[in-house]
């Protein structure tokens, strides 16, 4: 009870309020923050499943501020103690003049002055008409930070480590995304969607333009092309590899015309769908990939609508042509199911063959394909086939892959707090190219070096193209000139809490504040698809390295990836406090 009873606290107390000499340290997290991460872990797991207290935590995710009175008009002046050379600001708020620590938002309301985005166990001293005060911040991390239209921004720094010192604030910051996903465009450059599973669509249906005109060259139109009802049931033969497949090996899918006896080494298996159209394999081997075939017949040629989704990357092939693709992007939604996208078949008379291969993901290989909820009419199904050049040529320009950079998160007030007080030099952009495409450099401007690498997440760490991107990364980190830095992916929890997890862990942050760190995203994002498993696969899958703990065990990582002691050395040096 007690911890529900501090959770309401948390939403109905925003601040710290600062009368005189603050002899306990000041909070900058909200009860209900605070009385999550001191839990233990088995009931922090408990809760993280309960989508109810998830989204009552999500309510109130900026940090809390500190209140101190102030006169009308005269002069306040803060700094952070043994630091008063630091850069600071002036704002002006009618006659009351406040200088600031650059980093801190201040904002006078109704007498009293608001301190916002202070580091954490920090010291602070404050002088304003002849009264004198001092104030110390609490020591529990993370140090939150309010940028407006950018969520999930935190400090990397500020935890103490196992070496005894300190990780550096105000030198690596982890967010959200700082603009939108790209978004598909027509030639003209006006949107036509913002649905990734729209612009999908339309590709497939462009294919199937192609595949039906050459079919029926000569003959008129069939506006009565007959919409053939899903007609597959639940039992597939599935072969799951023991090896990697390479580009070359999914190209002979195109070749095969029924279900083979063995499948690049690997034998056939038989499996059943769930009621919900659904199958779902234990954790492979990450980057492995599952085929799954499915043989039916059909009276007479149509378009079969199908409901499709799959962990994590996939393709479909039809008859040997390739119909369907999320390699680009992934399936673009953490809960999958049959509604996911809407692909149409184009099945022949008599036998067809459908060839599904599932690139494992985080929840294994799992694939949903069933009934569709259908996306498109039957008239528009035949504008698209068979007639209407201007439907045509809006479908071609679309399907083609143009695409815009999506719309700035920052409003102008945080753009400049961004890039002027917090001072960022580097944005680390963690999305692929599909989610930046359109970009060409940093939505911060062009005093922000934009540099895109797209990341793995959680198991796919350990795959060589998670090894090969953490290696791009970190080169990052180890030039002192990159820094400050701010890395994201879209949402700042997956890609960008897993090379989170791996640096401060290399910083000899201990396990429990890793997972902390990475938890920290449900005091704004309160959607249960962000599960405890994520964080756990990642765990286990760095604890395979050679180590006592796992700060050593992300450390012989790190090196796996083709860096030295030095270069570790060199980092630590960067990002922690020299030892007093």
């Amino acid at each position: 009870m007690k911890i529900f009873r501090d959770l309401l606290i948390g939403l109905l107390v925003p601040v710290a309020v600062l009368t005189g000499a603050a002899a306990e340290p000041l909070p900058l997290l909200s009860p209900a923050q605070k009385a999550y991460l001191a839990m233990p872990r088995e009931q922090r797991k408990t809760f993280f499943g309960d989508e109810a207290k998830r989204k009552a935590l999500a309510v109130n995710w900026h940090p809390q501020v500190v209140t101190i009175p102030v006169p009308a008009a005269g002069v306040f002046v803060l700094t952070e103690a043994g630091k008063e050379a630091e850069k600071s600001k002036t704002l002006t708020f009618n006659a009351l003049s406040v200088t600031v620590p650059v980093y801190v938002l201040a904002e006078v309301k109704g007498g009293k002055l608001a301190l916002g985005n202070l580091k954490i166990a920090a010291a602070y001293q404050w002088k304003c008409s002849g009264k004198q005060g001092v104030f110390t911040t609490e020591d529990l991390a993370p140090r939150l930070l309010k940028v407006d239209g950018v969520p999930n921004v935190r400090d990397l720094g500020g935890r103490m480590t196992s070496f005894g010192v300190r990780v550096k604030q105000g030198r690596i910051y982890r967010t959200a995304r700082l603009n939108s996903d790209a978004r598909a465009t027509a030639p003209d450059g006006n949107a036509q969607t913002k649905d990734p599973s729209a612009a999908h669509q339309l590709e497939v249906l462009n294919a199937l333009l192609r595949r039906f005109r050459a079919e029926r060259e000569g003959k008129a139109p069939d506006a009565n092309l007959p919409e053939l009802p899903f007609a597959m049931d639940g039992k597939w033969v599935v072969f799951r590899s023991e090896r990697k497949l390479t580009e070359s090996d999914l190209m002979q899918l195109e070749k095969i015309k029924a279900i083979p006896q063995s499948l690049f080494g690997s034998k056939p298996e038989t499996v059943s769908a769930d009621r919900k159209y659904t199958f779902r394999f234990p954790a492979p081997k990450p980057g492995h990939t599952a085929i799954f075939f499915r043989e039916f017949n059909s009276e007479k040629a149509g378009l079969m609508q199908i409901g499709f989704g799959a962990d994590w990357y996939a393709r479909i092939y039809c008859n040997g042509e390739q119909l369907f693709s999320t390699m680009a992007r992934g399936n673009n939604t953490k809960r999958i199911g049959c509604s996911n996208y809407t692909v149409n078949l184009p099945v022949r008379k008599g036998k067809n063959l459908l060839v599904v291969p599932v690139g494992s993901g985080e929840k294994g290989w799992s694939l949903s394909l069933g009934p569709a909820k259908r996306h498109l009419s039957r008239a528009e199904v035949a504008k698209a086939l068979y007639g209407k050049q201007k439907y045509e040529q809006r479908l071609v320009a679309v399907a083609s892959g143009s695409f815009a950079a999506g719309e700035c998160s920052f409003t102008p007030e945080s753009l400049r707090y961004f890039t002027e007080d917090l001072g960022i030099r580097s944005d680390l952009d963690l999305r692929t190219d599909t989610e930046c495409a359109g970009m060409t450099g940093s939505p911060a401007g062009a005093k922000v070096r934009w540099v895109h690498i797209s990341s793995a997440a959680y198991r796919k760490m350990d795959s060589d193209f998670g090894k090969k991107a953490f290696a791009e990364c970190f080169r990052l980190f180890l030039d002192g000139k990159n820094y400050p830095v701010a890395f994201h992916c879209s949402a700042g929890q997956d890609r960008t809490g897993s090379l989170a997890f791996i640096l401060n862990g290399l910083l000899g942050v201990p396990e429990e504040l890793l997972f902390q760190d990475w938890e920290a995203t449900i005091f704004w994002n309160g959607n249960p698809d962000f599960g405890w498993r994520l964080i756990a696969s990642l765990a286990e899958t760095l604890g395979q390295y050679p180590g006592k703990n796992i700060n050593e065990k992300i450390e012989s990582y790190v090196l796996a990836c083709g860096f030295t002691k030095e270069d570790v050395a060199k980092f630590r040096k960067e990002m922690l406090e020299i030892r007093k």
